[in-house]
């Protein structure tokens, strides 16, 4: 079976001890998974956002951890635009999240006008689960992203 694959973007790095946490409460029953993770200081130069957005595009999904919008992530913009390319070719793409962190109305905006699960309400459990951090919220939130994206009920 192949892993479930997810590709995590967090501006600050503050969130990823939970994340790692959450991922070692992972239950084999729920099937393979795999997260890579960057920070913001990871993706110094072209090459590395290139290959970001590469795994990016190839991930089941994509959660964007933003602190400063669209200006905090130097993928956003190339991110944004192959997965839009992709879309109008109908190739598939990776469901996307956009957490907005600390207030961060430049992030809110983006991630209703990018971000899927609005229309499920999946967003707002991710943001809620994400908002609230620690191990347990971030192992839940690992499956409602599994869920939306095999479309199954949890």
């Amino acid at each position: 079976m192949q892993p479930f694959t997810i590709v995590y973007y967090s501006a600050t790095a503050g969130e990823l001890p939970s994340l790692s946490r959450a991922l070692a409460l992972w239950p084999e029953t729920d099937g393979p998974l795999r997260v890579t993770a960057r920070t913001q200081t990871q993706l110094f130069d072209a090459s590395r956002v290139a290959e970001f957005v590469e795994a990016a595009l190839q991930a089941d999904a994509v959660v964007l951890s933003l602190h400063g919008g669209q200006q905090c992530c130097p993928a956003f913009t190339p991110l944004i635009a192959a997965r839009d390319a992709r879309r109008a070719r109908g190739l598939p793409v990776p469901y996307l999240h956009i957490q907005p962190v600390g207030g961060d109305e430049d992030a809110l905006q983006l991630a209703h006008e990018h971000a899927d699960g609005h229309d499920t309400g999946c967003w707002q459990r991710l943001f809620q689960y994400l908002s609230f951090g620690g191990a347990e919220n971030f192992r839940q939130a690992l499956r409602c992203v599994f869920a939306a994206c095999r479309e199954v009920a949890l």
